[in-house]
């Protein structure tokens, strides 16, 4: 894409390229007259040259328009259709729109070979057949089934014949490319793995302790068992009445973690619930408590469900977010002004993140997200349906949060993290006899006023006696 932007004759001096043919020759300079790849402006000129392709001709081509602005990155564009009539209506608005621009579109994918049949090959880059396996910003999908896929190589027998070092465990653990989180409890034990060996302090290539290499090997083993995974990519239901956004978070002492899932309702009483992303952290080396940790996830899930419903065209009907720790659902009810500040911090980042009202308990037994912080062997991931479509109350018609029963009030946890109330003390003198005795020597109330006027004026005097009052 870079290729195809001129750059203003005005501004080709501001980039050139210094050329010498051999060492005899003098130096030239040239001119580009086009983008040049690795410039640091380049990424911005393709996406401001978008931007005003769509401002010149997008009135022309609305479909395209939305499209090109909010589903391609760079020069990949990843969109689609719910039908085969509006998918053939975007494309060819997508052709015309480029063509104006002077760009021709190729490398077409789909999972209909209906579309495929109608591209414009020119290069021999598409074939009509729709193809096994394609990649798109890195993520490997599989057209034919319409699902996403992992192609990772273990190179098991290099592990065989070579020693396992810190080095071959963070080649292997950085193969695995998981942007949205779709295996994160295998993921997650890899990271363990390697936060042990930050622990242990081994230099790049020292080997690995006789009992974290035997349960390296293992792991890598079965590694490539996630490369039969195939996860469905679209994960709503037609004309769905009601779509929902649930999102779990939970902890271990060695890791925390949030999921969130996409729940519909459909015209004939139809319910999915189906994973659309997730998150996970290690635990940090230095001993923090469960409770703080609880409260790690709680924000790592409000920060993945606030960036999920930004980022995505869904409008969710509902939001619930679910924890099984009554502490923090109580922090999360307070006024952080009360708590120290390590819990207040986080407490406000959730609260600004989210609606208070949108955290609900969720029991133990029933927290997904237990799966991301306790982790899950490669070979057991593809049959966890607890991690694919949740908690068996998502496909429930009425999802109702339990009724939370326990007492926190007197748990020395929840307590520790409230500040502490100065107390000043008070002394209050309690008068036995309300009534001024003076009151009785006065035989009237205008006497009884001359003689308080006396007592005033001799407190001011007392206290000023440069400027007494004087008279009647």
């Amino acid at each position: 894409m870079f290729r195809m932007i001129f750059i203003d004759e005005s501004q080709r001096y501001l980039l050139r390229i210094v050329w010498k043919e051999s060492i005899d020759d003098s130096i030239k300079t040239y001119k580009m007259n086009r983008v040049m790849y690795g410039t640091t402006c380049a990424p911005y000129l393709a996406q401001r040259v978008l931007k005003q392709l769509v401002m010149d001709d997008g009135h022309n081509y609305p479909f395209a328009v939305s499209a090109v602005s909010s589903d391609m990155y760079m020069d990949d564009l990843l969109t689609g259709a719910a039908d085969i009539y509006s998918a053939k209506q975007l494309k060819e608005q997508l052709i015309a729109l480029f063509r104006g621009g002077g760009m021709q579109l190729h490398k077409w994918s789909s999972n209909c070979k209906e579309l495929l049949a109608n591209s414009e090959v020119s290069d021999g880059d598409v074939s009509l057949a729709v193809p096994d396996e394609t990649k798109a910003l890195g993520l490997l999908r599989r057209p034919q089934k319409d699902s996403l896929a992992f192609s990772v190589s273990a190179n098991i027998d290099t592990y065989e014949s070579c020693k396992i070092t810190k080095r071959s465990v963070l080649s292997t653990t950085a193969r695995i490319f998981d942007p949205l989180g779709l295996i994160s409890p295998v993921v997650t034990k890899a990271k363990l793995v390697m936060q042990e060996l930050w622990r242990l302090k081994l230099d790049w290539n020292d080997s690995l302790p006789i009992q974290l290499e035997s349960h390296w090997k293992r792991f890598v083993t079965f590694l490539s068992t996630i490369n039969t995974l195939n996860i469905p990519r679209y994960i709503l239901l037609d004309y769905a009445l009601k779509i929902e956004l649930h999102g779990f978070a939970d902890v271990s002492e060695k890791a925390y973690g949030a999921a969130i899932y996409v729940r519909c309702l459909s015209n004939s009483g139809e319910i999915s619930a189906n994973l659309l992303c997730s998150k996970s952290r290690i635990a940090p080396l230095k001993s923090v408590t469960i409770p703080r940790l609880e409260l790690y996830a709680a924000v790592l899930l409000a920060k993945l469900a606030q960036k999920t419903i930004t980022s995505m065209k869904i409008s969710f009907h509902s939001t619930a977010l679910w924890t099984d720790s009554t502490i923090v659902l109580a922090w999360i009810q307070k006024d952080p002004s009360i708590l120290k500040s390590f819990v207040r911090n986080l407490v406000s980042a959730t609260q600004n993140l989210t609606e208070i009202s949108a955290w609900k308990h969720v029991p133990s037994k029933e927290n997904l997200t237990d799966i991301i912080s306790r982790m899950i062997d490669p070979e057991k991931i593809q049959d966890c349906n607890l991690w694919w479509f949740g908690p068996s109350f998502l496909q429930d018609h009425s999802v109702v949060s339990p009724c939370v029963c326990s007492d926190i009030n007197d748990n020395e946890l929840y307590q520790r993290e409230f500040k502490k109330t100065p107390t000043d003390p008070v002394c209050l003198v309690v008068q036995g006899q309300e009534v001024l005795p003076i009151i009785n020597n006065c035989s009237s109330f205008t006497r009884f006023q001359r003689v308080i006027g006396w007592c005033v004026r001799f407190v001011r005097n007392a206290k000023n006696s440069l400027q007494p009052n004087e008279g009647n």
